[in-house]
């Protein structure tokens, strides 16, 4: 630490520290315009010159000079005042004039500091230069002639978000920020540009002129799309979103944010949202009161249970209600309607948490998402973060521009790693584990075996904190790279020297992705990770753990709350008699004792009359569930369906009874983040129509079943939360105002725990469990290729597709195949083919990528009719043939 005085204010700070951020903690300002703290140091505008005393008449950037032991800095004086001027009127000189018309007005950096600093037109005689508008590209809109050549959109471009879409072009007086060969911008659309533009050169087609910076009542909510939990600020007037941006100083995204996070939010003023319950009559729906509605679905799921029990019922939420209505509604369900028949997330997105929960004693990810930057080795697992978790992909991205640690990549798709700028490019690059589908298990027992047989373990950590030792290393003995080899197509040599670069690291962590696509063994592959960061000794200490990347945003608060089979809030067996006692207790009813089935389970228990009467609330199977033709068999099973939604989707369509919910601007509670960061949703809009707020929807339906659930606010039920779910003690909505808070939360004066496992294993021992591989895929010669599946960029289930400009920039569906593979087949870019499995076939357009390896194709599972239809809902992957579709009649 240094000592150093600014303005008179004696601050201390660490070693290194630039004299800017000394002043930002110092509380004085200095004035910068190509500044931003997530960024290196760039220095270009010179507006932030600083002197120190006794060097006066010697001006210093102060962005990218470090403070010393002992300085006196002046950060405001007559030369500084008079060289800032000087720089401002040069700025002006190709700077237009017309800030009445320009959409950053009350806004803009350079406005404010040209209003501090008294300057009108610029003195020197000049003809301006001008620049073409780029106004066609999505959502971006680009005016260089309003640019002063901060560099701020280049660098957050290549630092954070690993592109490079834009670059300076041009010399001299030509200078702008273009994109390569002047093209229309055609990049990620993370508005990330636009967000650290400090003037008017960057701006949303979106937002633009729709309304004045002061207009706008501006109030942060969490983000609904996936589980990285994006802090958004909102902008509201009149009832309607405005704008969406982020605040550095708020959250843990630190100011950044993805394309959904941002411009996804169309669909909450969509004219497609339900507004009124539905009431299919006569094979019609017809408008009706909420009162009808709600008697008819009460009446209904009353007869189902009184002439076939409880077991006859079930129910699946969507992992994006919040904790307290995800809480409500296994609630309603076991005290109501007597069923454990409960689901979330399409019976996919937390088998990989309960892998961890074996191993390791918790169902969550073990640390937080920043302690990513600090580890020396990062493992990714089936997992792509630069598509489906953004704000992972950046903070990877920080972590290879600053810490460069080691990176293996263990993936059957090609997924992209950028090369950040600022990070050395002499650095290691990324090992690339391409292994056959379904193989990972092997892939990692093998890594275990060589760890074990080189001696590298963990030798103390292992003896004092796990079991199962022995049973372990006899396992993996049967894994030896050469053995795994033939059944990952892996080279024996780089499957060593993955083990000892993950082992001889000084902290290592690994990410595993969610099963959407990627169908296998889920629970044991996450039990095998674990394995692997036990012998290394890599749990509970910075910069390490297991990190599972949930799929919706509140996936793992789902899982908290007990919307699973099986368990109540807080992962508590049913067969426990102590624990079943005090949730009677607490409940004030009798629980079913019958054991529960999941969502897939549900389906098909459905189709064979099982399962007579189905609760779907925010989900729609036909669209993102495998198996279509096996969901609409057992939807037409069903004697009742009720689903609760935004929209009519395709499944809404089959049931009885709609009902209107609200969306994430529409209501309050919590959403759980994928590191265990539970914060606080807030109601930016009054619900379009006569839509209701899900826990709003549950109460009123448990009350006429007998079952009376009386909450006057969501922070009543977070209140019994916190009785119910051990991990959430201490946690209330006042605490929430003030940031976000990693359980467990023990009590109200305990602080968070953003790292799982630092003390131990809750006086326990971790397991060491023997993992077997499933048997590799069978060839057909008849069905040569291996489907894959995933999420994209620019969509995340049904939401997103209901978002005009996501939909314009990733329309429609589409297949990706290798080049190699289609240049024998004949195949060319855009063509039309049709995939087809033993399920089903679909005519789609191709896109030809080195995304999948040779005998791989690669399909988004957002899109409908699509990969539902090709798929089953039996565990395994789809293996598809692709033929042009002239060559075949599609049925």
């Amino acid at each position: 630490m240094i000592t150093l005085t600014i303005d008179g204010h004696v601050v201390t700070v660490k070693k290194g520290a630039s004299i800017l951020s000394a002043a930002e903690r110092a509380g004085v300002r200095i004035p910068t315009l190509c500044h931003d703290g997530r960024l290196i140091p760039f220095g270009a505008c010179r507006i932030c010159i600083v002197e120190e005393r006794g060097r006066e008449g010697k001006f210093i950037p102060a962005c990218f000079t470090p403070a010393r032991e002992g300085m006196d800095i002046v950060t405001d004086s007559e030369g500084i005042r008079a060289s800032r001027r000087k720089k401002l009127e040069l700025l002006l000189l190709n700077h237009p004039m017309d800030c009445p018309a320009c959409d950053r007005r009350g806004n803009c950096d350079l406005q404010t500091l040209v209003y501090e600093y008294g300057l009108g037109d610029t003195i020197y005689p000049w003809e301006k230069i001008t620049f073409a508008v780029d106004d066609v590209s999505p959502f971006i809109r680009r005016d260089p002639n309003k640019c002063i050549l901060c560099g701020k959109c280049v660098r957050i471009c290549d630092e954070l978000q690993g592109r490079g879409a834009l670059a300076f072009i041009g010399r001299g007086l030509n200078t702008r920020i273009g994109t390569s060969y002047d093209q229309v911008l055609a990049c990620e659309f993370c508005g990330q540009c636009i967000d650290v533009c400090p003037v008017g050169a960057l701006t949303s087609s979106l937002f633009d002129y729709e309304t004045r910076w002061w207009e706008l009542k501006e109030q942060s909510t969490v983000c609904g799309y996936c589980g990285c939990g994006c802090t958004l600020m909102v902008g509201c007037k009149e009832g309607k979103i405005k704008r969406v941006e982020s605040d550095p100083g708020r959250g843990d995204n630190g100011g950044n944010l993805c394309v959904k996070g941002r411009f996804g939010w169309e669909y909450v003023h969509s004219p497609l949202r339900l507004t009124s319950p539905l009431v299919k009559k006569g094979g019609t729906f017809s408008e009706v009161s909420w009162e009808e509605a709600l008697e008819v679905t009460a009446r209904t799921l009353r007869e189902i249970k009184d002439s076939a029990g409880g077991d006859a019922l079930a129910g699946i939420a969507s992992g994006r209600l919040t904790n307290e209505e995800g809480y409500l509604f296994q609630k309603f369900m076991r005290g109501a309607l007597a069923s454990n028949h409960i689901g979330h997330a399409g019976g996919f997105g937390f088998d990989g948490l309960l892998g961890l929960r074996e191993s390791l004693g918790s169902a969550a990810t073990t640390t937080g998402l920043s302690e990513i930057r600090e580890a020396d080795v990062i493992m990714l697992v089936r997992c792509n973060p630069y598509e489906m978790h953004p704000l992972v992909k950046i903070e990877l991205n920080y972590a290879m521009r600053d810490a460069q640690p080691r990176v293996i990549l263990m993936n059957p798709v090609n997924c992209r790693m950028s090369h950040p700028a600022g990070s050395s490019p002499l650095r290691t690059s990324p090992r690339f584990l391409h292994h056959t589908p379904g193989t990972e298990i092997a892939l990692i027992n093998s890594m275990v075996q060589v760890i074990i047989e080189e001696d590298l373990i963990a030798s103390q950590f292992v003896q004092t904190s796990t079991e199962g030792w022995e049973g372990l290393k006899k396992q993996v003995e049967n894994y030896t790279p050469d053995a795994v080899e033939k059944i990952t197509g892996i080279e024996a040599s780089r499957i060593r020297e993955s083990a000892r670069t993950f082992a001889q690291g000084a902290t290592a962590l690994s990410l595993l992705g969610p099963s959407w696509g990627f169908p296998g063994d889920e629970y044991h592959l996450a039990i095998a990770l674990a394995n692997l960061a036990l012998v290394t000794g890599n749990v509970g200490k910075r910069g390490s753990g297991i990190y599972y990347l949930s799929d919706r945003c509140n996936s793992q608060g789902a899982l908290d709350m007990g919307v699973v089979p099986h368990l109540l809030p807080g992962q508590v067996s049913l067969h426990n008699d102590t624990e079943r006692k005090r949730f009677e207790a607490l409940w004030k009813t009798e629980l079913p004792r019958q054991d529960g089935m999941g969502a897939l389970e549900i389906y098909q228990a459905a189709e064979r009359g099982r399962v007579r009467g189905l609760y779907l609330v925010g989900d729609n199977p036909l669209a993102t569930c495998p198996g279509y033709d096996q969901t609409v068999r057992a939807l037409a099973a069903l004697d009742f369906l009720v689903v609760q939604e935004l929209f009519l989707t395709e499944t809404a369509r089959h049931a009885r009874v709609v009902l209107p919910a609200c969306c994430f601007a529409e209501k309050e509670g919590t959403y759980t983040a994928l590191d265990r960061r539970v914060q606080k949703l807030k109601r930016l809009l009054p619900p379009p129509g006569g839509c209701l707020p899900d826990g709003t929807i549950f109460m009123k339906l448990s009350g006429r079943l007998g079952f009376p659930l009386n909450y006057a606010l969501p922070g009543e039920v977070m209140e019994e939360i916190t009785n119910a779910v051990p991990s959430y003690g201490g946690i209330s909505y006042q605490r929430l105002e003030r940031g976000g808070l990693s359980w467990p939360c023990s009590d109200a004066a305990h602080p968070g725990t953003p790292r799982l496992y630092q003390n131990g294993f809750n006086g326990n021992r971790a397991k060491l469990i023997p993992v077997e591989a499933p048997p590799p895929l069978n060839h057909d010669a008849a069905y040569p290729f291996t489907l894959l599946t995933g999420g994209l960029l620019f969509h995340s289930g049904s939401l997103s597709m209901m978002s005009l400009h996501l939909k314009k920039v990733c329309p429609s569906n589409y297949v990706e195949i290798n080049r190699g593979d289609a240049a024998r087949l004949g195949i060319a870019e855009g063509e039309e083919v049709v995939v087809r499995s033993r399920s089903a076939e679909v005519a789609l357009s191709v896109t030809l990528s080195e995304r999948p390896f040779p005998g791989v194709v690669f399909m988004p599972h957002h899109f409908s009719p699509g990969v539902a239809l090709l798929t089953s809902k039996e565990a395994g992957y789809t293996r598809v043939a692709v033929e042009k579709k002239e060559r075949i009649k599609v049925r």
